[in-house]
């Protein structure tokens, strides 16, 4: 919703899904975004080659 955007809910939510004790075996996260691509870049997301909307995040070692 365009009247919620820049207050932080996108970068709190994805904070806590990523911090989550349950999801920590998680590997390989992707996600799609059209616009926000800098604060996906801040929590380890990179741009995928092939797609400029699609982003991952790829942990080793877990």
């Amino acid at each position: 919703m365009e009247e919620q955007r820049g207050k932080g809910f996108a970068k709190h939510l994805s904070e806590n899904i990523l911090a989550s004790t349950e999801l920590k075996g998680v590997e390989r996260w992707k996600l799609s975004t059209e616009d926000a691509h800098g604060l996906y870049e801040q929590l380890g997301f990179e741009k995928l080659a092939k797609n400029g909307n699609m982003m991952e995040r790829i942990l080793s070692g877990n």
